[in-house]
């Protein structure tokens, strides 16, 4: 007796071809920061995700063609801007709505300095959502498109996003009334605060002046810090998870040699987090209460 192969093989077929699928949403992010919003605004009246993967690096990321087709068959895509993201330019809109996120800007920087190519302000402009007014704008920008998207709940998503905003106006609130904002701040990693420096009139000092992960610090840059660490006697100095974890444990390694007590403590730019945190369900809030408590410990005496 024969036996009838085909619908094995047919089952097979419709399973890998379930598994190789792109999901559709109704919202696709690229940074967690923009995603975090989106969850905490939308619970769970919308689905929702985010294209890069935790524990990347956000000025690496590059989209895979399965990404692509959830973007394009998603109802909207919020990316962070045309500097960040250049390869939103080759992307079929399709039915999407694609916004960027940049245009909610409140607080941009003051510092004009004028190039041949461009200018210094732009640069510092790139990291936008370090700024606590421009995720308050960047909360304002995705509830309008979340409503459009369920208007049935209007009224859950503008409470969500009342909360978070005023938990981010406390957050605010908190760092401006820092004892003494002159007190230098080093940070292993580019200059990616920049513009969180001049809204909360802090003196975060970076290992380098780039605005990209692209420029790697020297040993000079690094032999610099180091000295002015212990110049002015600080007893904490800060570093990026996900660029300058070695880098701090080798400066941090090379002051204790010499008998020099330090500690080093994570300054998160909210634009990823690694795959623990994302799997714990952290959350930007989170982010900020432990940048809060890291920062403070810079004014104990």
């Amino acid at each position: 007796m024969k036996k009838n192969l085909f619908l094995p093989l047919l089952l097979i077929t419709i399973l890998l071809s379930s598994c190789t699928k792109p999901v559709k949403h109704d919202v696709v992010t690229t940074l967690f920061i923009q995603y975090d919003i989106v969850r905490t605004i939308a619970e769970d009246k919308l689905t929702y995700t985010m294209l890069m993967p935790p524990g990347v690096d956000a000025h690496e990321f590059e989209p895979s063609s399965k990404q692509i087709i959830e973007i394009e068959s998603s109802k909207v895509f919020f990316y962070t801007s045309l500097e960040m993201d250049p390869w939103v330019k080759k992307l079929d809109k399709g039915n999407s709505t694609f916004i960027d996120l940049s245009l909610s800007n409140v607080f941009e920087s003051k510092h004009v300095e004028t190039t041949i190519e461009n200018t210094h302000d732009h640069d510092e402009n790139l990291h936008y959502w370090t700024v606590i007014e421009n995720q308050i704008g960047m909360i304002d920008l995705i509830l309008a498109e979340l409503i459009k998207i369920n208007p049935l709940e209007t009224n859950f998503f503008t409470d969500n996003a009342t909360t978070l905003k005023n938990e981010l106006q406390d957050i605010k609130t908190e760092l401006l009334n820092l004892p003494d904002t002159d007190t230098p701040l080093y940070y292993v990693g580019h200059n990616i605060f920049s513009l969180f420096n001049e809204e909360m009139h802090l003196n975060i000092i970076s290992l380098t002046d780039a605005f990209t992960t692209e420029v790697n610090p020297t040993s000079n840059d690094i032999m610099l810090m180091i000295n002015q660490i212990k110049n002015n006697q600080s007893k904490i100095f800060y570093f990026d998870q996900f660029e300058g974890l070695n880098t701090a444990t080798s400066i941090e390694s090379d002051l204790k040699a010499s008998n020099y007590s330090i500690t080093k403590k994570p300054l998160h730019s909210m634009h990823n987090v690694s795959k623990d945190q994302f799997n714990n369900g952290i959350t930007l809030l989170d982010l900020w209460k432990e940048n809060v408590i890291n920062i403070k410990l810079a004014y104990e005496v």
